[in-house]
Formats: structure tokens, C-alpha cells, sequence
């Protein structure tokens, strides 16, 4: 609420082109004013004063620069306003101002448009010194040594297998890139391409999830698909 109310009374970059227009448009109307008095007053019908008094007073209200001072304000206002209602808040009145030259929308994925809990979609091994099930023990293995938001989802679907842990030595974590360590005497390396710096191609039906390729010792042995399922109402978010 603090942060709608700081936003609504921000002023939008628009604001100080009427407010420079209002800087002449007061004077010349008043002036206007002034000689719509004088003309009715020497010109006009009996009593000529009062029908200037009347006509100069109408100039004034008619010409009131009210409207062009405040419809910004009040627009942004009632933006931000109907904005939080529907539970979009935007930061300050040139942020809103922007939204009406947007054609790119850049979202976070994970927990937004996801629901934020990734699951192994597929194991691949492309080598016969080892099983999809000794890849996720191995994955896994590593795994329990890191908070990323990926690692649970080989420690869950390792444990819906039942498949027992091992013991990892000199966990390293490269933060954004993957994680290596020594399990039974061999080195593990688990992370993402340039992690791996793999030249394998991973299958179209993967293309679409995220990929932790694995390597034991040097060697790239076979890649896990992760997938997070898309919320429902994500695409009428974005809409």
C-alpha cells in the first residue's frame, strides 16, 4: 500500500510539459480575459460593465487551466489504483508513462509463470559404463550438497526411485553454472553446457527444459531434462 501510494504521487515526465504550457497558457488567458471586459465594456449593450464583468468571469472558468494541470496526476492515480486492484504494481509515474511504447515483455520464469517446482522430466545416458539410475544416484549425490532451486529435484525424484545417496568429497559450487565433486574416487561434474563445455546436441523434445549435463571424469556420460510445470492462468497474466 506504501508503495502505491509513493508511486501515485510520483510525477510522470508528461507532467512538466503541462506544466510548461501552463506557464503561458495563465497568462494570455488571463489577458484574454481582461479584454473580453474592456470590449464588452466600450462596445456592448446597457449595462455594458456587468455584461464584461460576466463574459470576462465566463473566459476564466471556460479557460481554466485546471484540467490540463490535474489530468495527469489524476491519470496516473487511477492507473496505478486499478493497476494494484488486479495486482500489478507499478513503481513510479514514468514507469506507466513507458507501458504505452512496450512491444517486449521479459518475465522471470521460475515461480512466476511456472510453478516453481522443477521435476526430472527425463534421464539420457549416451555411454554403457553406466545406467540412468547410477546417473541420478551420482546426481543426486552432489546434489545434496546444494541450495539451488534445481537440486531438489534430483533429491526428490532420486528418493521416489529409492535410490540410496553416496558419499560426495570437495563439493565445489560455481554459482549459475553447476557443481563438481568426487564420488567414489571419480570426479563429478553436473551443470549446464558451458558448465560442461559439451559439444553434444540435446534432442528437440528437450530443447524446451533445462539441461544439467553430467561428466564423470572428464568425460560427458548423459544429460538430465528438467522440466517446471506452467502455471494455469499464466498465459492470462501475461495477456
Amino acid at each position: 500500500i506504501d508503495m502505491v501510494k509513493k508511486a501515485s504521487s510520483s510525477r510522470a515526465p508528461i507532467q512538466n510539459l503541462a506544466d510548461r504550457i501552463s506557464g503561458y497558457f495563465v497568462p494570455v488567458v488571463i489577458l484574454i480575459s481582461i479584454a473580453t471586459f474592456v470590449v464588452w465594456w466600450l462596445l456592448g449593450p446597457e449595462p455594458s460593465m456587468v455584461y464584461g464583468l460576466v463574459n470576462a468571469i465566463a473566459v476564466l472558468i471556460i479557460a481554466c487551466p485546471c484540467a490540463l494541470g490535474l489530468a495527469t496526476p489524476m491519470s496516473v492515480m487511477v492507473g496505478m489504483g486499478k493497476g494494484a486492484e488486479n495486482g500489478v504494481l507499478i513503481k513510479n509515474a514514468e514507469k506507466l508513462e513507458l507501458l504505452s511504447d512496450i512491444d517486449v515483455l521479459i518475465v522471470d520464469k521460475t515461480g512466476t509463470v511456472t510453478e516453481g517446482k522443477p521435476s526430472i522430466n527425463s534421464i539420457q545416458v549416451f555411454d554403457d559404463s553406466i545406467t540412468e539410475d547410477h546417473a541420478l544416484q551420482l546426481a543426486a549425490s552432489l546434489n545434496s550438497h546444494s541450495e539451488h532451486p534445481l537440486a531438489n529435484a534430483f533429491l526428490e525424484y532420486a528418493k521416489s526411485k529409492e535410490i540410496e545417496l553416496s558419499d560426495a568429497q570437495d563439493v565445489q559450487i560455481e554459482a549459475g553454472f553447476g557443481i563438481e565433486g568426487i564420488i567414489n574416487k571419480k570426479r563429478i561434474r553436473l551443470g549446464s553446457d558451458s558448465y560442461i563445455k559439451s559439444n553434444f546436441k540435446v534432442e528437440s523434445e528437450d530443447q524446451n527444459k533445462s539441461i544439467s549435463w553430467l561428466e564423470l571424469d572428464d568425460k560427458v556420460v548423459g544429460y538430465f531434462s528438467i522440466f517446471d510445470q506452467v502455471k494455469p492462468l499464466a498465459s492470462n497474466a501475461i495477456n
